[in-house]
């Protein structure tokens, strides 16, 4: 930022606290004639803040005074209380479609019908623990050769496990008419890479806590105690490896910095220890075409991790990656773990949202056009 630029911002600062201070400006004011309601809410605003040392206490001072955050978030704001509203409507339409699931002639009723009759079903959801994960952990078991892990990371990927790295389909970002596959750095269980490196006593506790929690999980899986916490090690030393090669948020700012076109010749020269064609085929891209390795460094680095690291850690780690990605929707020693490390630990959330808000949160990820077909024809209609 230069000189020129600073000053011309401070003397936008000055005009605008001499603006809101002037008896002249209030939220009736007109300009043209034009009321100025719509720009400025009064009702939000706390007029007994000095606008030039707080301007947003004085533009919002009021709706925070009357908008606590709830226990059941870590933020708020009124995007976030128009989202209540919402959930609220849509909960109706999803009682009412599992209601009448059975008799419903409306496609879209009946699946959303009935999968929020199955995400509603505590008593089954109980009994059945880790089972759901019962064939996709019987894979990871059965990987004998380094083929054999690729084509399993390839599963993680088609149903939304996002092990070793990201991988999804997306516009291109220089040609916005088609979608190209994407390959971006991931396989973290924690937020960013500086959860791995920073040495301050907040971040140390953070990692001592996470490295609690993947025991958690696999003591949960029915490891003993002493094999969850040394599989939480390994664990830990793989996404280390990961995290070095990660780049970082500040870096991540920058579009080019995320945009390498490659083709299958391309990516095989990048990194010649995995068979990235292989890798397509099970993903069902047999013929990819142009896509794009956002970040080429961690791509090589996990291909030669690929091939080095011995498949024991390798299948250690899919487990966790895994069980992690779908602990919010097992029984409810799972969702408990899982909220007691990334909602009250990173986030600061106090409480679990409710059954409902989950179960209608994933069923607008999940199935979306079909929640929002049912939400139009109630609250929109033909005319």
């Amino acid at each position: 930022m230069n000189n020129k630029t600073v000053l011309r911002r401070s003397v936008l600062a000055t005009m605008l606290c001499f603006s809101v201070s002037t008896s002249t400006f209030s939220a009736t004011s007109t300009v043209s004639g034009t009321s100025n309601n719509l720009v400025v809410e009064s009702q939000t605003m706390d007029k007994s803040a000095d606008a030039c040392s707080d301007f947003f206490q004085y533009a919002n001072g009021k709706w925070l005074a009357n908008n606590p955050i709830p226990a059941d978030r870590a933020r708020y704001s009124a995007y976030d209380e128009v989202t209540e509203r919402n959930l609220i409507a849509l909960k109706s339409i999803a009682e009412a479609a599992a209601a009448s699931t059975l008799a419903s002639d409306i496609p879209a009723a009946r699946l959303v019908g009935s999968y929020y009759q199955s995400g509603m079903n505590e008593a089954q959801i109980e009994a059945d623990g880790a089972k759901p994960l019962a064939a996709a952990l019987a894979q990871i078991d059965a990987i004998e050769t380094r083929e054999q892990l690729l084509s399993v990371i390839a599963k993680h990927h088609q149903t939304g496990t996002g092990s070793l790295f990201n991988f999804y389909v997306d516009q291109d970002a220089k040609n916005t008419s088609r979608y190209i596959p994407q390959m971006a750095q991931g396989g973290l269980g924690l937020p960013d890479r500086d959860y791995y490196f920073k040495t301050d006593a907040k971040t140390r506790d953070i990692r001592q806590q996470y490295q609690a929690y993947v025991a958690q999980l696999f003591t949960l899986l029915g490891d003993s105690a002493e094999l969850a916490k040394h599989n939480a090690s390994v664990v830990m030393a793989l996404e280390t490896r990961l995290a070095k090669v990660s780049l970082t948020k500040v870096a991540l700012r920058d579009p080019q910095a995320s945009y390498h076109l490659m083709d299958l010749q391309g990516i095989q020269k990048l990194e010649s220890h995995t068979v990235w064609a292989n890798y397509f085929k099970e993903v069902g891209l047999a013929a990819p075409g142009q896509f794009n390795v956002a970040h080429p460094q961690f791509i090589a680095e996990a291909s030669r991790m690929l091939a080095s690291v011995p498949l024991v850690q390798w299948k250690t780690y899919l487990r966790m990656q895994l069980v992690n990605s779908k602990a919010k929707d097992l029984s409810s020693n799972f969702v408990n773990a899982n909220f007691d490390f990334y909602g009250r630990t990173l986030a600061g959330t106090k409480e679990l949202q409710p059954r409902w808000k989950r179960v209608l949160t994933t069923i607008d990820t999940g199935i979306g056009e079909a929640l929002g077909e049912l939400y139009v024809a109630k609250f929109f209609g033909p005319e």
